[in-house]
């Protein structure tokens, strides 16, 4: 209600802003163990897309910065082995330092968030929303359901690092050679459909690759061990070789049957 006497409505105002931040002081410190008074630019929680709002993506579109929310996480289980409730995380990257009070609030507003904590390492958190360093956890997880809002750049964070890009660059050799792989072109549009991992490594760093498809395709023969001259075997061979040994299986299979038949043959006569 407005007041006559302007002291006694600026005392009003001044105890409202009281109460309202020692009711974010205590809320803060109820959920927030740990938290205290810390402040951090960046910031994750978990919520449930069973008791979150239907517009919860609209609802965190609307802050209006950086935003990174993992796929659903419906495939996690608890130590003992049972399922664990989907959920999704969320990263917060304010341009500013912004207090737990402060996140809650935002958390809130997508009804039972949990978990809200600091982020230390932006790039360990978004590697986690596909639990690229948990290969005890489910692999599942797809980088291209990471859902980004504000401008949050989830594949910046993503970049393969040194020994993975080694790791995704022999893999891609290895198939182009069982594979027979002469055009890059094909090789790309395989990664486009089946392997987004490769596809990422292509656009990180191809020459090494490309370099190796031309030479294959303009030696016209298979890679050769350029010390004893050996041709190097493919899975294509192996698969070549082991469907002829079961078809020379089959035959004396069959021949075996024959003799048999023609022998009963002869002993009935």
């Amino acid at each position: 209600m407005p007041y006559k006497d302007k002291e006694k409505q600026k005392e009003a105002q001044r105890a409202a802003m009281a109460k309202k931040r020692a009711k974010e002081k205590e809320a803060a410190g109820a959920a927030g163990k740990g938290n205290g008074g810390q402040r951090a630019r960046n910031w994750t929680f978990v919520f449930y897309p069973e008791s979150a709002p239907e517009n919860w993506q609209e609802i965190l579109a609307n802050l209006h910065m950086p935003v990174g929310i993992s796929p659903v996480h419906d495939k996690d289980v608890n130590d003992d082995g049972s399922p664990k409730k989907a959920h999704y995380h969320v990263a917060l990257a304010f341009k500013s330092m912004k207090s737990y009070s402060q996140v809650l609030e935002i958390a809130a507003s997508l009804n039972g968030a949990k978990k809200i904590e600091v982020i230390r390492d932006m790039k360990g958190m978004v590697r986690y929303f596909i639990h690229r360093d948990n290969p005890e956890k489910c692999q599942d997880y797809k980088a291209s359901d990471i859902i980004t809002l504000g401008g949050f750049d989830a594949q910046e964070y993503l970049k393969p690092t040194a020994s993975e890009g080694f790791v995704l660059q022999r893999e891609m050799l290895d198939f182009c050679i069982n594979y027979g792989v002469v055009e890059f072109s094909d090789l790309v549009s395989y990664a486009l459909r089946e392997r987004e991992d490769w596809m990422q490594e292509l656009n990180r760093s191809s020459f090494l690759i490309k370099e190796f498809v031309k030479s294959c395709r303009f030696s016209k023969r298979r890679p050769v061990n350029p010390v004893t001259g050996e041709v190097y075997e493919t899975l294509r061979d192996k698969a070549e070789a082991a469907e002829l040994a079961a078809n020379e299986a089959k035959m004396d299979e069959l021949k075996e049957k024959m003799k048999q038949v023609f022998g009963e043959g002869k002993n009935n006569e």
